[in-house]
């Protein structure tokens, strides 16, 4: 039997688009308009009623106050009295999240389509720095696609008024929190920079800056600032590019961008590739990269061998070796010589 939530939203399907700390995102038909949205149901939980439902309405004030370009926009926000559960509809994002799409592609996105996404997250995130509201958790889940090349910017649970200094409580997902938030207590714009330079590393690598099960090991990760090098994980992220997202994550705020407007010019300025390329996983390889398009387009595969790792570099339908091929490299003589490759070819 269909569940409606306040007698208008039917929930589609038999598990949530996604969940959070507060609860569940479902797809739901209003039935008074017969559309198709996005129902955020705030959950009964070990907090109170009357504080899931300041948490849903200030996320929808948040979401209403900044109705902005790429700001995910929202419907509507009310409780289902008979559940006792406060929702908030908003839009549905056709394609789903940037998370989601890395599912598909575990190695990382082409950078021309990431870079696209990130332009569109920082063009939200400005409108909410010009409203004085940190966002505090954007991470590629909360970063909503309505058309393949199109990104909004959603979820503002955990979003925070600044203070008359610029600053607020720290808030938000351990793997896209900066060191300050632990070191000092405090977020400011240039911590939501950081979250999409975590974000951007993310799709770009298929990999978090830092990772580990023990939150306090964690912790220790992020204040000590040392993340794999983004071209020792992608080396076809041009170098440029790859700066950038160094630059976004540094431990120190005053390193990094310090606004959503200087970072988009930067990224803006780093949107032209000579070749693109697109990680493809083959059985049998350890890492390959499909140039996209061009009318004879490279291979370049990482094949483990006897005494170390092959890299082979193909041209053309025909298959032609390229000098640039190599063998029995150890890891860091591999990682070296594929940022040559790439550098050489085009990036």
């Amino acid at each position: 039997m269909a569940v409606v939530i306040d007698d208008r939203y039917e929930l589609q399907g038999t598990t949530p688009l996604g969940k959070g700390r507060f609860g569940e995102v479902w797809e739901a038909n209003d039935q008074h308009f017969d559309k198709h949205v996005a129902l955020k149901l705030f959950y009964p939980s070990a907090l109170p009623a009357d504080v899931r439902r300041a948490l849903a309405y200030q996320e929808a004030k948040f979401l209403e106050t900044l109705r902005a370009p790429n700001i995910l926009p929202v419907l509507n926000a009310d409780t289902d009295e008979a559940r006792d559960i406060p929702y908030i509809a908003m839009e549905l994002a056709l394609e789903g999240s940037a998370e989601d799409q890395l599912r598909a592609t575990p190695r990382g996105l082409v950078p021309s389509l990431a870079c696209g996404w990130i332009r569109g997250v920082l063009v939200g995130l400005r409108g909410c720095h010009d409203a004085r509201v940190l966002h505090g958790d954007i991470k590629p889940a909360n970063v909503f696609l309505e058309r393949r090349d199109s990104a909004l910017l959603g979820d503002l649970g955990l979003a925070r008024q600044m203070d008359a200094t610029g600053r607020a409580s720290p808030a938000g997902d351990l793997l896209v929190q900066p060191p300050e938030t632990f070191t000092h207590r405090y977020a400011d714009s240039r911590s939501d920079t950081y979250g999409v330079g975590v974000t951007l590393y993310r799709l770009l690598t298929g990999m978090w800056p830092f990772v580990d099960p023990d939150p306090a090991r964690m912790v220790t990760l992020i204040t000590g600032g040392r993340p794999t090098r983004v071209r020792d994980l992608a080396p076809h992220v041009p170098h440029g590019l790859a700066l950038l997202v160094e630059r976004a994550i540094a431990s120190d705020p005053a390193s990094r961008f310090p606004d959503a407007q200087s970072m988009h010019t930067a990224v803006v300025a780093q949107a032209t590739f000579r070749r693109t390329w697109q990680p493809t996983p083959h059985v049998g390889h350890e890492r390959c990269w499909e140039e996209v398009g061009g009318r004879a387009p490279h291979m370049v595969c990482v094949i483990r061998a006897s005494h170390g790792e092959n890299v082979e570099v193909v041209h053309g339908a025909a298959g032609r070796v390229r000098p640039l091929t190599r063998s029995n490299l150890g890891v860091a003589d591999r990682r070296v010589h594929l940022r040559r490759v790439f550098d050489d070819l085009g990036c």
